[in-house]
C-alpha cells in the first residue's frame, strides 16, 4: 500500500513539474511573440533555447529511467527542431514560438488530464472539454502552422516542417488514445 501511495506521489510531482514547464515555456514564447523586436529578441531567444535544451535533456533521462520510452521520439524531434532555430529569420521564429507556446498549453492540458485521472477526480465533461481544446490546438492550429508558415524551398525550413509533421502525427496518435479513454467511461 505504501509503494502505491509513494508511486502516486512521485507521479503527481512529475506531472506538476511538467505543468510548470508548460507554463514557463508558454509565457516565454508569448513574451517572445508579443514583446520582442528584431533588435531586442536575441536575449530572450537564447534563454528560450537553453531552457528547452536543458528541459528536454533532463526529461529524456527521467523518461528513460522510468522506462516510458514512447515519449523519447518526441523529445528527439524537439531537440532536432531546436537545433535548427539558428537558421531562421526573426518573423519565422516569432511564429514558431507562438505556435509552440500554444502546443505547450495543450501539453499542460494532457498533464491536467493525467493528474485528475490518477487521483480519480476526472469527470467526463471536464475530460471532453480538455480533449476538445487539445485537439483544436494540436490538430487544427498546429496543422495550419505547418502548411502556412514555412517556405518549402529553403532546406532548414523544410526539414523543420518535416520534423514538426512527425510531432503532429504523434499528437494525432495521442488524441486517438485520449478519445479511447473517454469512450471507456462507465454510463
Amino acid at each position: 500500500m505504501y509503494n502505491i501511495i509513494k508511486n502516486q506521489s512521485y507521479s503527481n510531482i512529475k506531472l506538476c513539474i511538467s505543468m510548470l514547464n508548460n507554463i514557463n515555456f508558454s509565457i516565454l514564447g508569448f513574451y517572445f511573440y508579443y514583446y520582442t523586436t528584431i533588435e531586442t529578441y536575441t536575449n530572450i531567444y537564447y534563454i528560450g533555447i537553453i531552457y528547452l535544451y536543458v528541459y528536454y535533456f533532463i526529461d529524456s533521462i527521467v523518461e528513460i529511467y522510468n522506462e516510458r520510452y514512447l515519449i523519447i521520439p518526441h523529445h528527439v524531434c524537439a531537440l532536432c527542431m531546436i537545433s535548427l532555430f539558428d537558421n531562421f529569420h526573426y518573423s519565422l521564429l516569432k511564429n514558431i514560438f507562438y505556435c509552440f507556446s500554444l502546443i505547450e498549453i495543450s501539453g499542460g492540458l494532457t498533464n491536467i488530464h493525467q493528474l485528475l485521472q490518477q487521483n480519480k477526480v476526472l469527470h467526463i465533461y471536464v475530460d471532453i472539454f480538455l480533449f476538445s481544446i487539445y485537439v483544436y490546438i494540436r490538430q487544427i492550429m498546429f496543422f495550419h502552422h505547418l502548411i502556412h508558415d514555412y517556405n518549402m524551398n529553403i532546406y532548414h525550413e523544410k526539414l523543420f516542417c518535416y520534423i514538426s509533421s512527425i510531432v503532429y502525427t504523434m499528437s494525432f496518435y495521442w488524441s486517438i488514445q485520449w478519445i479511447h479513454t473517454i469512450f471507456r467511461y462507465k454510463k
